[in-house]
């Protein structure tokens, strides 16, 4: 194949904005334009940009967007099957869903992630305990790469590849269809409460008493460097609640990596602790089994752009790992110190209860995730470097999508399976026509 056309050339940035490059950029809305590849260049392929990491970019690449590519091409309600184009998002689906009471077993926190994100990063939801990873819901994947033509994927046709492709990043190619397996969606309605907890401890052991009887099983926790109760907040749990809801579906507010930015990072010392509080006071001042409606049940972060912003120029890195239930208390007992004797701004905290084996570059596991906001700056990245020492030490897992800064002898440590992805990846693309920012730190 040949591609003659120009492409002009923009900046890139993960949703975290330390992780940035210049590159190509085309927007195909046609099939012929969309598999027409150079031969001779490197790519990338990009849903909605939403990545905290460089997966979807990289410097000098041609970056592909599937944002156009975002039809239904059939759907079975009877058979709660779904066949899409990779450009269509979590909150798109919603809506054409929700009428029929159905829904996406598995769905991250925000609705303008694409489907395409979703398999290439092997997502979770509210409740990875309960619903597992998105693979549990792809039913089929219909990709394309130059060198093997148009391939179909599934557990039983092509599995091996089926495998790489859910969780690989982008790398075995481009999707270009995915069928997906819908559940009953019961309620449209949740009743959500909230329990006060005290410590990271705490709410690891109550979360993990709770976890068979919610639907909805996440904490906030406050790891302010000043705070008296270090680690205090709540355990949000939900149930499916009887009846059906009759609401707008709102349209999200837009997560731009790119823009103009403060130059300085609003979310450290006192102003940090101020914002902590009065979002915990506000959580405490809520009406504990109060009524919430599936679409803010299931996207929290819909409207989330000036948490991001007020990180400014310099972003801030998701960390995010699964601890073994039996180490935990340890770890927390570990990580505080570190937070109280570095002086770290530690902005969002979050617990889940998670379960799985793990497998190839996959971010699954038996035990707890937990998951930190760390500015990107100098002293946040030196503080991570600390953290990453802390993992290894009790064997948490680190998620590889999620943290942009993540080194890759850190990734091969945690991964047994590492080299043997790289190799059949490789082995797939021996040109590396796929690549990304975060495939060329991790050295795939």
């Amino acid at each position: 194949m040949t591609m003659t056309e120009s492409f002009a050339t923009r900046r890139f940035s993960c949703v975290g904005r330390v992780e940035q490059a210049c590159a190509a950029y085309r927007a195909p809305d046609r099939y012929r334009k969309l598999l027409d590849f150079a031969m001779d260049r490197r790519h990338a392929v990009q849903g909605a940009g939403l990545s905290l990491s460089g997966a979807s970019f990289g410097d000098g690449v041609l970056v592909t967007s599937m944002r156009r590519f975002n039809r239904v091409l059939a759907f079975d309600p009877a058979a709660r099957t779904l066949r899409v184009e990779p450009g269509i998002t979590l909150g798109e689906i919603f809506t054409l869903l929700q009428p029929h009471g159905l829904s996406l077993p598995v769905q991250p926190g925000y609705p303008g992630i694409t489907i395409g994100g979703c398999v290439a990063g092997n997502v979770h939801g509210k409740n990875q305990y309960r619903e597992g990873i998105f693979a549990n819901t792809v039913r089929q994947i219909d990709l394309f790469h130059p060198a093997h033509g148009r391939l179909r994927l599934s557990h039983t046709e092509n599995p091996q590849l089926f495998e790489l492709t859910c969780g690989g990043f982008g790398l075995t190619g481009l999707i270009v269809e995915v069928e997906l397996t819908l559940q009953h969606m019961d309620s449209t309605w949740y009743r959500l409460s909230q329990i006060p907890v005290n410590s990271l401890a705490e709410t690891a052991s109550t979360m993990l008493a709770m976890k068979d009887d919610h639907h909805i099983l996440y904490s906030w926790n406050d790891l302010y460097m000043d705070s008296r109760s270090f680690g205090g907040g709540f355990v949000l749990c939900g149930t499916k609640a009887q009846g059906e809801a009759d609401y707008p579906i709102a349209e999200p507010a837009r997560l731009r990596p790119e823009g103009w930015l403060p130059p300085f990072n609003f979310l450290q010392g006192p102003v940090l602790g101020l914002a902590n509080a009065l979002y915990g006071a506000k959580l405490g001042r809520a009406e504990n089994r109060r009524l919430i409606d599936a679409y803010q049940t299931h996207f929290p972060f819909a409207h989330w752009q000036r948490y991001f912003d007020a990180y400014g120029r310099s972003g801030c890195v998701e960390h995010q790992v699964i601890i073994g239930a039996d180490v935990c208390e340890r770890y927390f007992s570990a990580v505080e110190k570190l937070v109280r004797s570095r002086r770290v701004p530690v902005g969002l905290a979050t617990m889940k209860v998670f379960r799985g084996q793990p497998k190839l570059l996959w971010f699954r596991g038996d035990g707890l995730s937990f998951a930190i906001h760390v500015p990107g700056e100098p002293e946040g990245l030196a503080f991570l470097g600390e953290i990453d020492r802390i993992d290894r030490e009790y064997a948490a897992l680190p998620n590889i999508l999620k943290d942009s800064r993540l080194p890759a002898e850190v990734v091969r440590h945690h991964y047994c399976e590492f080299e043997w992805f790289r190799d059949q990846i490789r082995a797939h693309d021996p040109k590396r026509m796929f690549t990304s920012m975060l495939a060329e730190r991790l050295g795939l």
